[in-house]
């Protein structure tokens, strides 16, 4: 534990979300990175305090994320005030029509370096990286996601304690055999495509791993 005290303070919590060594009886500083309760809201030290009591009487945990939890890495969720819902900023295509429509598939597989650029250029954010940590160490069990950005898995989440339920935009996969391929392996074809590409397995369309 990053403190000498109960395994599940304040002052553990603090440390393993990202606030820094937190001195527990607020009378020294030890390090650059150190804070005090007093230097912290008090709604943060109540937040932490209701935290501890969870695990201990709960551990270990499941943690349940959304798009909200991205939207420090840039990318927009869906029912905010700029989401992509709510601005109309984004119209996706539907499963049917991107399986009934070749000029729809060839459309997306042109267009995929570009959103592929766009989703690398996205870092894990503190909360992801929250997360590692409380899975390191044994509070949580698993994280399961709605996200398919992928920023978990990037930000050091186990795969064997992953859902992502939505699956994982940096994949393709076949909608027939159902094998995965990591999305960069079809990026050097995708300029001299004339028409979708189709499983070399099965014959089966491709799509997004998602």
């Amino acid at each position: 534990m990053p403190c000498g005290v109960s395994p599940w303070s304040r002052c553990n919590l603090a440390c393993l979300v990202g606030f820094g060594r937190l001195s527990c009886d607020d009378s020294h500083i030890t390090g650059t990175n150190d804070v005090t309760t007093q230097s912290l809201p008090p709604e943060v030290v109540r937040e932490l305090d209701l935290l501890a009591e969870t695990i201990l009487a709960r551990a270990p945990l499941v943690a349940f994320t959304g798009a909200g939890i991205s939207t420090e890495s840039g990318i927009p969720d869906y029912r905010g005030r700029n989401g992509l819902w709510t601005s109309g900023s984004a119209t996706p295509v539907t499963y049917q029509e991107f399986m009934s429509s070749p000029e729809r598939r060839i459309a997306w597989w042109r267009s995929l370096p570009e959103r592929y650029q766009q989703g690398i250029e996205r870092q894990p954010n503190a909360g992801h990286h929250a997360l590692v940590r409380l899975q390191a160490a044994g509070v949580l069990l698993a994280t399961v996601t709605q996200n398919i950005d992928g920023l978990h898995r990037r930000a050091g989440t186990a795969g064997d304690r992953l859902v992502e339920l939505h699956g994982n935009g940096m994949t393709i996969r076949c909608t027939f055999c159902g094998t995965t391929w990591p999305v960069e392996q079809f990026l050097p074809l995708v300029a001299e495509l004339s028409e979708p590409p189709a499983c070399e397995l099965c014959g089966g369309i491709l799509k997004s791993g998602v």
